[in-house]
């Protein structure tokens, strides 16, 4: 087997575990940066719970690929959760440095979105 392979192998794992980590960190920021805005308090409650499932499935989907078990189901709510908090952030009052973090950030879910061709 080529090193090559190993390594192509090996990132699905690191996106997972970056996922996750991403989606957790992201969450407490969402909390901090939008904490004064009244306007938000129940959609980013909403996108937190979205960024919690991220977190946990991330750790499922994880383990599926480890264990060769099918992945698809989890990738894919992975991506409805990012299309739900992306909602979120999509919303007038918003923050830009908030937007800018998510879009900096969340580079290890658009890689889960490519592996599964979703």
């Amino acid at each position: 087997m080529s090193a090559g392979w190993a390594v192509a192998f090996d990132a699905p794992f690191k996106w997972t575990k970056q996922a996750g980590s991403f989606a957790k960190s992201f969450s407490s920021q969402l909390g901090k940066d939008t904490k004064k805005v009244k306007s938000l308090k129940e959609p980013v409650k909403d996108a937190q719970s979205e960024l919690k499932l991220i977190t946990s499935v991330s750790k499922t989907l994880e383990s599926n690929i480890k264990k060769g078990r099918p992945s698809t189901a989890e990738a894919k709510q992975i991506m409805a959760a990012v299309d739900a908090v992306e909602e979120v952030l999509d919303l007038e009052d918003m923050p830009e440095a908030t937007i800018d973090r998510w879009e900096d950030g969340s580079a290890p879910l658009d890689k889960i979105a490519q592996a599964f061709a979703l």
